[in-house]
C-alpha cells in the first residue's frame, strides 16, 4: 500500500510540476508583430495643442488627431490579456520622486499594481520582446481627488530570457479632473516612438517626444530627440514656444544653484536656492505663454532651510519666474520676489543666483548637464 501511495505521489508531483511549466512564457517561435501601436504618432500635421470650446456643456470643437490618439491608445491597453502566474520582477517608477500606494505629505496617494506577461511582439531567435500590462489592482479607487491611479505597459528585452532592458511605453496617470498620458509606436525597424500628453477639462497638449532604437544586443539605445513638429494644421508654431528642458546655470561648473525643468519626472520644474538645504518647486502659468516667454508660480518648497525663510503666504497665482528662450542653449532668466498673499506685494529676498547677478534684471543662463 506504501509502495503505491510512493507512486501515487510522484506522478501527482510530476503533473503539478507539468501544469507548472505550462505557465511558463512559451514565445520560442518566430514572431514578428511589428509595426505594433499608433503610427499616428509619426504624423508632422499633429497638434502641439488643443483647446476645448463647449455648447451647452458639449465640447463643439474635438480634434480628430489628438482625440483618435487618446482613443486608440485606451484601446489598445484595453484589449490586452495578462497571465497573471507571469509578473515582471520589478516595479517601474513612472513620476520620481514618489513613493507609490503610500499617503505623501501632501495627503496625495499615487497607486501602482505588479505588471504580467501579455505577449510577445517579437523573436527573431536572437532577441525577444514582450509586453507587460499591470493588473489594474487599484481600479476601484478612483473617484477621490488626493488619490491618482496609473495604468501602464512595459515593453522589455530578452536574450536567452534574461532581462535586458525596459521602457515604460504606455501609461495613463488618472486624476479625478485631468489625465497625465504616454503612448508608443514601434516601427518594423525596431525604433521605438513616445510621445507624452496632458488633458484636463479645458485642452489637450502634447508634451514631448523620445526615439529609442532597439540594438542587436537588446538595449533600448536614445535617438536624438525630435521636438514636437512645429506645424499645426493651418497654422505655424514658432519652436520657442517648445518648453526649453534641461538643467540651466549661471555657470555649468558649479553645481550651487539652478533652475530645472525635469523631462523625466513628469516635466517638474525645480529652482534651488540652496542644494541640498532650500529648494522652489514651481509650475509654469500656461495662458501666459507666448513667443518663447514662460512663467513660473510657486507650488511649494523643502529642504531643512525653507522653514526658515519661506512662508506659505507666498504660494499663490502670482509669478516669481519669467524665462525667455534665446536658443536651444540659452535662457534670460528674471526673477521677480516672491509675491506674499497677506500684504499683497512683493518682499526682499535674496536672488537665487546671486544679488549681483539679478539685480532686478534678466541674467543669461546656459543649458548644462542635467542632474
Amino acid at each position: 500500500m506504501k509502495k503505491v501511495l510512493y507512486i501515487f505521489l510522484i506522478v501527482f508531483v510530476s503533473c503539478v510540476n507539468k501544469e507548472k511549466q505550462l505557465t511558463n512564457i512559451e514565445d520560442d517561435k518566430i514572431v514578428n508583430d511589428l509595426p505594433i501601436g499608433i503610427d499616428l504618432l509619426i504624423n508632422e500635421n499633429l497638434p502641439t495643442k488643443h483647446v476645448y470650446k463647449y455648447d451647452d456643456g458639449n465640447i463643439i470643437n474635438a480634434n480628430n488627431l489628438l482625440d483618435s490618439l487618446v482613443t486608440i491608445s485606451s484601446n489598445f491597453y484595453d484589449d490586452l490579456k495578462i497571465d497573471v502566474n507571469n509578473s515582471f520582477k520589478i516595479l517601474p517608477q513612472i513620476k520620481k520622486g514618489i513613493t507609490y500606494n503610500k499617503s505623501d505629505k501632501n495627503g496625495m496617494v499615487y497607486y501602482l499594481d505588479s505588471c504580467y506577461y501579455a505577449k510577445t511582439i517579437f523573436n527573431d531567435g536572437n532577441t525577444k520582446l514582450r509586453l507587460f500590462k499591470d493588473g489594474n489592482k487599484y481600479k476601484n479607487k478612483q473617484g477621490d481627488e488626493n488619490i491618482s491611479i496609473v495604468n501602464y505597459l512595459v515593453l522589455a528585452s530578452y536574450k536567452s530570457d534574461i532581462l535586458v532592458d525596459y521602457k515604460i511605453i504606455y501609461s495613463n496617470e488618472s486624476f479625478l479632473y485631468a489625465n497625465n498620458s504616454r503612448c508608443f509606436f514601434v516601427d518594423e525597424k525596431l525604433n521605438l516612438h513616445l510621445k507624452d500628453y496632458s488633458s484636463d477639462e479645458e485642452e489637450i497638449s502634447i508634451l514631448l517626444e523620445k526615439s529609442y532604437h532597439i540594438e542587436l544586443d537588446g538595449k533600448f539605445m536614445s535617438q536624438p530627440i525630435t521636438k514636437i513638429s512645429s506645424k499645426v494644421i493651418d497654422e505655424k508654431v514658432d519652436l520657442t514656444n517648445n518648453i526649453p528642458f534641461g538643467s540651466w546655470r549661471y555657470d555649468c561648473n558649479s553645481n550651487y544653484r539652478y533652475f530645472q525643468i525635469d523631462e523625466e519626472n513628469n516635466y517638474e520644474v525645480t529652482l534651488a536656492m540652496e542644494p541640498n538645504n532650500f529648494y522652489i518647486k514651481l509650475e509654469e502659468i500656461k495662458e501666459k505663454r507666448k513667443d518663447g516667454m514662460f512663467f513660473f508660480k510657486i507650488k511649494y518648497a523643502e529642504g531643512i532651510a525653507a522653514n526658515d525663510v519661506f512662508s506659505k503666504d507666498y504660494i499663490n497665482d502670482e509669478e516669481v519666474v519669467t524665462i525667455q528662450v534665446i536658443d536651444k542653449n540659452s535662457i534670460e532668466f528674471k526673477w521677480l520676489g516672491y509675491y506674499d498673499n497677506i500684504i499683497k506685494k512683493r518682499v526682499i529676498s535674496e536672488c537665487p543666483f546671486g544679488e549681483k547677478l539679478c539685480d532686478e534684471k534678466p541674467i543669461l543662463l546656459k543649458q548644462c548637464e542635467l542632474d
